[in-house]
């Protein structure tokens, strides 16, 4: 598990191996066949104000875990700069910080790791052009309207010829 940060509460690596150690603890001695299962034997680790927010992140971090999604993301970021014409657009609408990271980085740099990489003369060679400095993100109008759109970003990029 990571560590991160909840509005009020920060899950430090101490706590993230408590947590990790307690589901483990519980699989050895019974199965987790439901959610309802994991949420019993972690539930107790967090205060009770915050206790959405912190499964929300659990859950997500096992989807994203079990789905492989950010290997899919950079093997198909790694992709863009074969399949995309010369001067073609690309947006990408990301959800989470890990997400959006990658994206970024890609897009500034021609790679995920964000290493700005230069040809045999010093140049610095990076297939994309940012098509806006920053971020996309919704108003408070289109938050209002859809809840789920508040951590939405979308960055978009113009192939270089």
């Amino acid at each position: 598990m990571k560590i991160f940060s909840l509005s009020s509460v920060t899950l430090t690596s101490v706590e993230s191996k408590r947590l990790s150690s307690n589901i483990i603890e519980t699989r050895t001695k019974n199965k987790l066949t439901t959610t309802q299962d994991l949420v019993s034997c972690i539930e107790f680790l967090v205060p009770q104000k915050v206790k959405n927010q912190f499964l929300a992140r659990v859950f997500q971090s096992i989807r994203i875990e079990v789905n492989q999604e950010l290997n899919a993301l950079v093997e198909f970021l790694n992709q863009l700069p074969k399949i995309l014409k010369n001067e073609g657009v690309v947006s990408i609408i990301t959800y989470h910080s890990l997400e959006d990271r990658l994206v970024k980085n890609f897009f500034k740099t021609g790679n995920c790791k964000g290493d700005l990489e230069k040809d045999f003369f010093g140049n610095i060679s990076k297939p994309f052009d940012l098509v806006n400095k920053k971020p996309i993100v919704p108003n408070d109008a289109e938050i209002k309207l859809n809840p789920r759109a508040r951590s939405a970003k979308l960055r978009s990029a113009k192939k270089r010829k």
